[in-house]
Formats: structure tokens, sequence, C-alpha cells
């Protein structure tokens, strides 16, 4: 790295980790990361409608499906000419389970970016949290509020020389000033290509994995509600038996046909509540912010504690 890139490095780690303070300052991250979201979603809409199709748009109703948690996406009428017709074919075929389909599966990930997901609380064990992953290395950062004060916590994954999936986790507890580290280690080696998602648990959904869950799973179309700004296509995707089955939602950007929005409604005898929702924010990547991703921040003076197990 030459000194002008170091330079660049350094300023904005300075806006992003604050100097001598006890935790990153993930707020600026995410104002950035929000105002790109804005930029996109006034671009596609323009795009789609024109000025005069968004001065002149239909009617608003309100939407919530069966078991979703959180405030209502809102279902906008689809925008139609003086004659009553679609304003183009793709809009006609919004309904069309095998059209959809299809676009999805040829959809591709915003290319040089990483993925901001806000997922909503499950319950008192589970708080809601801000969880940044980087597709190229497939580590996380996690942000949540818990009784203690805040918490951020750096997920590494990767294959060992016996490709056995490794998981190091280093957290950070701001209340009480403390830090740990824990280490696992899968006893079975991966097969076929390296994870492009972490194994730990459910976070954004590449395209590769939504053209995958399209393809095998009972889907139906529920409507085009207009998921955080953007207006979508809502699929249903029911996975395993009856009585003991989860459903799944998926939100797919009715122009780029990428992945928004996930809410997943649990079995009744499931040990989760009744749902659980999670937006994806696509955000340009930068030094700065893969740093922050993939490098633990442990502020100085913390203390090291044992790991919870």
């Amino acid at each position: 790295m030459n000194s002008a890139e170091e330079t660049q490095l350094a300023d904005d780690l300075r806006h992003i980790v604050q100097t001598g303070a006890p935790a990153p300052d993930l707020d600026d991250v995410e104002r950035r990361g929000l105002r790109e979201q804005r930029r996109a979603v006034a671009l596609r809409s323009l795009a789609a409608v024109g000025v005069v199709g968004i001065a002149t748009a239909g009617s608003l109703i309100a939407f919530r499906h069966p078991g979703a948690a959180g405030a209502a996406p809102v279902a906008v009428a689809p925008t139609k000419t003086a004659s009553g017709q679609p304003t183009s074919t793709t809009e006609s075929q919004l309904d069309n389970v095998a059209y959809v389909r299809q676009q999805v599966g040829a959809a591709h990930d915003p290319a040089n970016s990483v993925v901001e997901m806000k997922q909503s609380a499950i319950d008192a064990s589970n708080p809601a949290q801000t969880v940044w992953t980087d597709p190229a290395t497939v580590n996380e950062m996690l942000s949540w509020v818990s009784a203690g004060g805040k918490v951020t916590t750096w997920q590494h994954q990767y294959l060992d020389s016996q490709r056995v999936v490794n998981l190091d986790d280093t957290e950070v507890d701001y209340g009480p000033r403390t830090w740990s580290y824990r280490t696992e280690k899968f006893s079975e080696p991966w097969s076929g290509p390296a994870p492009t998602t972490p194994v730990n648990g459910i976070t954004y959904i590449p395209a590769t994995e939504a053209k995958n869950m399209l393809a095998q799973g009972n889907v139906t179309i529920v409507g085009h509600p207009v998921a955080d700004g953007h207006r979508t296509v809502e699929l249903s995707i029911s996975l395993g038996k009856q009585g003991k089955a989860e459903t799944m939602y998926l939100y797919v950007d009715s122009q780029t046909f990428q992945v928004v929005r996930l809410v997943r409604v649990f079995a009744p005898d499931s040990a989760h509540p009744a749902s659980a929702t999670s937006d994806y924010i696509w955000v340009r990547r930068t030094p700065a912010l893969t740093r922050l991703i993939n490098h633990p921040q442990i502020p100085a003076g913390f203390t090291q504690v044992p790991a919870a197990s």
C-alpha cells in the first residue's frame, strides 16, 4: 500500500471509528448506506415511470401478511397508461411466477459492495441487530444493544487445511468495557466449493441462494408491496412438512430482482415466536468499511474475559 492509500484509509477510519472513543461509530457508516440506497431508489423510480408517472401514481393500500412483525409495508397499484394498460411488458408479468423465477435466477449481487442487514428482534434473547457482511470473505460484524449496553461481535469463517469450517468470534461489550474471543471448529470436512454464506445462521440472501430457494420451494406471488423504499414482488415459499413448515417471504426489487427483505414465519411448534424480518441494503465497498468488518476493533483499556459458551 502506497502512502496515498494509507492516508485515505486513515481518513476513512477516522470517520467510522472515533479515535480514543470506546466504540466504533457505526451511525456514520449507516447514514452513508442509506444515502446510497435513497439515490438508487430515486434513479430506479425515474427510469421506471418518469417524472409524470411519479406525480400521478395510483392510490396506496395498507398491506400485512399473516404473522409479520413490525410496521406493515404499503402496496401500490401498478402504474398504467391513460388506456388502463400496464406501462411495460415487465409490469404485466410481475404476477407470473415462472417469469419472476427466471428474473431472480438471472440477477446478480451488486458488484464491489458489502451488505448491511437490519434484523428485527426475535425474542428477549435475540434483540434487534445490524449485521454487516463482506461477501468476498463471508466475514460479519454484528451490533446490538443489550441490558448491559452496546455489543459488537466479529464473526470470521474460513476453511483450514483439512477443509473443516472454523469460526472465530470476537465480542466487545462497551458497558462493562470487556472483550472475549472464542473459536469453534466443525467436526466434518466441508465438501464442494467453500461456503458463500455464513454457516452459523441465515443472514443476507445472495442472488445464487435466492435462485436455489425459488427452484426448490412451493412458491406463490403474494403481492407487490413497497418494502424499505423498493417496489417489490413478494414471494411466499413453504419449507418443510405440513404442521412443521416454516414460511419464508422474499421481497425482490421489481427492477433489479435482488432480494431486499426476508420475513421468516416460524412453525407453530418452533422455539421462536411468530416471525422475524430482515432488510438488506447494498453499500459501496470502501477500504475503511471492509477493514471494519474484517478486523475486530478492541478499544484500548478493555479487559479480556472468558467467552460465553
